[in-house]
């Protein structure tokens, strides 16, 4: 069977009517069409779009010179058999590289959510959390995202507590600082100073004024410290202040709490690693394997003994793989290379199945 242009030309036209395919002839054409265009499925939807971009004459008789070299370079069955090919293939290599393609989407999610994360951080919030501890006092955001993660939510709550409470102290400072009279603010060197968390000055009259801050709800708490300390002048934030005719800091002890917390469960976000999907991931691949592997023991295409062994030995290599590419996505700079180079084999895949 010698299929020639004009044949090509009489597909073309009855299938921009949307007639059926009935002949092998038709069949042989329409798997060419989809070779040429890269398309898996034949559709006379597909083939109208291909014809709507086409500018003027010149385009379709190179299209049908186009489908007719297709006709004379790729062998009958071949084409019969393109889709089978192609999606065979596709099958094949998501088979052999699900850990791959795994891996990579695991890296694309743990990459938005730290640039989300980031952007939602507040600076002066990481500067109260700096202050709260030594160990901190200099940290940046991956290694305050460390500390963090390593403590139990009991600790995380004492930690908020205590952060919020510098918060209060810097915010009242910059307040006062900006309110345009003739009082300064100044933090003391030491979050832990006896009694007395800001230093007021008068620069008028050079009188200093220590005073204490709490940022609570509870009055039982401010109590406790004016026992112990009756001549010391403490603020407290807007709610305590308003409820119980306390003098006020102006700041909201809702909205530094809220600041806080959203910052902290920010910061704990940025601190996901790689290894946390490991176990998900190694897990997929190994469950993918074993599978295809009980499928050819069922079908007696292996023994259970190399059932046995092969399961053993792939399942190994699997886990290899994951290993040696989850340790390279979790080292900075290394990690974005070697994103680079998985990406690129799977457009390089997609492109060689498309061409």
């Amino acid at each position: 069977m010698k299929i020639k242009e004009i044949d090509i030309v009489n597909f073309l036209r009855l299938n921009k009517n949307k007639k059926n395919i009935n002949t092998k002839k038709d069949k042989i054409i329409s798997q060419a069409i989809c070779y040429l265009t890269g398309n898996i499925k034949f559709t006379p939807e597909m083939l109208n779009q291909t014809i709507a971009n086409f500018k003027n004459e010149d385009d379709f008789i190179k299209f049908v010179n186009d489908i007719h070299y297709v006709l004379k370079n790729k062998s009958y069955n071949f084409l019969l058999n393109y889709p089978k090919t192609i999606n065979k293939e596709f099958i094949s290599y998501f088979q052999n590289n699900v850990e791959e393609i795994a891996i990579l989407s695991a890296f694309a999610k743990l990459q938005y959510e730290k640039f989300d994360s980031l952007s939602s951080i507040d600076e002066t919030v990481i500067d109260a959390i700096q202050r709260s501890t030594d160990e901190l006092s200099n940290a940046n955001i991956d290694e305050i995202a460390d500390y963090l993660n390593g403590m139990n939510e009991g600790a995380i709550e004492g930690f908020i507590s205590n952060v919020k409470g510098i918060l209060h102290e810097i915010k009242f400072t910059e307040l006062e600082n900006l309110d345009g009279d003739n009082i300064t603010a100044m933090l003391f060197e030491n979050t832990n100073h006896p009694s007395t968390d800001v230093n007021l000055l008068n620069i008028l009259t050079g009188e200093e004024t220590e005073i204490q801050l709490k940022a609570t709800d509870s009055i039982d708490y401010v109590n406790e410290y004016l026992e112990e300390n009756e001549d010391e002048v403490i603020k407290v934030t807007e709610e305590l202040a308003e409820k119980y005719n306390l003098e006020s800091s102006g700041i909201s002890n809702a909205e530094i709490t809220e600041q806080v917390e959203e910052t902290v469960d920010s910061i704990s976000k940025t601190g996901k690693s790689m290894w946390n999907y490991f176990p998900t991931i190694t897990m997929l691949s190994i469950s993918i394997l074993i599978y295809l592997l009980w499928r050819k023991k069922r079908k007696n295409e292996i023994t259970k003994k190399e059932f046995y062994h092969k399961s053993l030995k792939l399942s190994g290599l699997k886990i290899s793989k994951v290993v040696v590419i989850t340790f390279l996505l979790s080292i900075p700079g290394i990690n974005y290379i070697t994103s680079i180079v998985l990406i690129t084999r799977q457009i390089y895949f997609v492109n060689k199945m498309l061409k």
